[in-house]
């Protein structure tokens, strides 16, 4: 039995430039062909967003699970790149960049049905370089699912 529980969306359609920067970024990934991420951009939802921190929720289908039925540690890495990338651009100087260290520690997990939350924070931005720390918790039980670090390069602008 999964344990779910649906947000308060109040946030949702607050149009701050974050949120705005940010919702183009996920249009973009919705929109690109040929990416494996497709299905998971369509299925994410973005809650809040400020310039440093994001919050989204998401889902948990059978698709995104591994053998033993619960989500898949790869799906979760995944998660920890991509929304640290679209929290990125909800910052001023509105940055993308690549990753080039991403750290990922399991904690607990979450199964088809559940809700998971992403709770991603930008701990610091330069020129060059930002770090962004991104929580996942199973949003109808509160428990922390994973705990992600990413470090990201600007290797240009987009927006």
């Amino acid at each position: 039995m999964s344990n779910t529980k649906k947000s308060n969306n109040s946030f949702t359609n607050e149009k701050n430039e974050a949120n705005i920067r940010i919702e183009k970024w996920i249009e973009f990934g919705k929109d690109y062909p040929k990416s494996f991420l497709k299905e998971f951009w369509s299925r994410m939802r973005k809650i809040s967003a400020t310039e440093t921190k994001s919050v989204f929720e998401f889902d948990v289908t059978e698709e995104e699970c591994n053998l033993l039925g619960n989500l898949h540690g790869g799906c979760i890495a995944s998660i920890v790149d991509t929304l640290s990338v679209a929290t990125l651009m909800g910052n001023k100087n509105g940055w993308t960049g690549v990753s080039t260290d991403l750290t990922v520690s399991y904690v607990s997990t979450a199964f088809p049905g559940d809700i998971i939350r992403v709770e991603c924070s930008l701990s610091s931005v330069g020129k060059k370089f930002a770090n962004m720390t991104v929580v996942i918790r199973n949003n109808g039980t509160g428990k922390v699912v994973a705990i992600g670090q990413n470090t990201l390069f600007n290797d240009l602008l987009i927006l």
